[in-house]
């Protein structure tokens, strides 16, 4: 059994405009680093780290936990969003792909990008081939997306939620236990000793 703090990277410049940034390497902005400025004052203590290599996620694992090394999992990176990286829903509210993706619930596969189902798929992957290296009773971090986090919950989670069910917020620490395959949310699923 492990206990598990997911964290959302800090929001960038893209995130606070709301744009679709997935594969878009862009910084904390300063609202960002204030976030992890402020979960670091909380001092959350884990054994191990991981992180997605996109800068954003980097400088938040940086900055909240300082000194403590981290591992790349180049999997936990955000969905690529094609042709929609880097745009709004407002500025595509007339582009015919993005609407056919819109009524398919984002389910679709992104024109040029990644499909949701290859995403989850990706990043489900990852984890289980990360945690098969955990020992047991490490407290893990990982500082990854929201898209991440909430591919992780819905597929592993105990008892079963939705995608959309957790959306993170930045800098928003998400407590969970790993045991036997799944994820429960602490305090919320289960008793724990």
């Amino acid at each position: 059994m492990n206990r598990i703090v997911f964290i959302r990277h800090g929001a960038t410049a893209g995130n606070l405009k709301r744009r679709y940034t997935g594969r878009t390497d862009e910084p904390l902005s300063s609202v960002g680093t204030l976030q992890a400025e402020r979960l670091r004052d909380r001092a959350i203590t884990i054994d191990r780290l991981f992180a997605s290599p996109m800068l954003r996620t980097r400088q938040t694992a940086e900055i909240v936990f300082p000194g403590v090394p981290y591992e790349l999992v180049e999997d936990f990176r955000e969905m690529d969003f094609g042709v929609f990286e880097g745009r709004t829903a407002l500025e595509m509210r007339d582009d015919p792909q993005y609407k056919v993706w819109v009524d398919s619930w984002c389910e679709g596969p992104v024109p040029g990008g990644e499909a949701p189902a290859d995403f989850r798929r990706r990043i489900v992957n990852a984890f289980l081939k990360s945690a098969s290296g955990f020992s047991e009773g490490e407290s893990i971090g990982i500082v990854a997306h929201g898209g991440t986090i909430m591919s992780l919950v819905s597929a592993l989670s105990e008892p079963p939620c939705g995608f959309y069910d957790i959306q993170p917020a930045h800098c928003e620490p998400l407590y969970y236990v790993y045991d036997n395959g799944k994820l429960y949310r602490e305090g919320v699923n289960r008793v724990f000793r």
